[in-house]
């Protein structure tokens, strides 16, 4: 993938694509894409996206909601690739769907690496330095 994708989950979900806000579509379908956020790079069974997106109501053909949601993402998320063509950035596996980003592209990694980096100057006595990360993170 040639392009820079980014993500915000904390506060107002938001995306972009190079510099290009994009369009995440619906709330289920932005509620499906958060819940890959949360482990960038490893599977999510498609049972546990289920439960995550429709916790209360799982509908009976739940996977096949996921299926057309993780489709609507493919298109948001990989604007340049043929319809036919598989996914490069989402892809099933074996183990679930995998949203194939690097972890520093999603804020909320961003932010737990400065909160444990801040942890660590600030057990070293750097408490200046731990108070500049915190606050950069922020």
């Amino acid at each position: 993938m040639s392009a820079t994708v980014r993500f915000e989950i904390l506060g107002p979900q938001r995306a972009w694509y190079d510099e290009r806000e994009l369009d995440l579509g619906p709330g289920k379908q932005r509620a499906v894409l958060a819940v890959l956020l949360l482990t960038p790079g490893r599977p999510v069974p498609t049972a546990q996206i289920v439960d995550a997106v429709r916790p209360d109501d799982p509908p009976a053909n739940g996977s096949n909601v996921v299926q057309k949601y993780v489709a609507g993402l493919r298109r948001v998320l990989e604007p340049d690739r043929s319809p036919r063509s598989p996914g490069q950035v989402l892809t099933l596996t074996d183990g679930g769907y995998v949203l194939r980003v690097p972890p520093e592209s999603v804020d909320a990694v961003r932010f737990e690496r400065a909160v444990r980096r801040a942890r660590r100057l600030h057990s070293e006595g750097q408490v200046a330095d731990a108070v500049a990360v915190l606050r950069s993170a922020l």
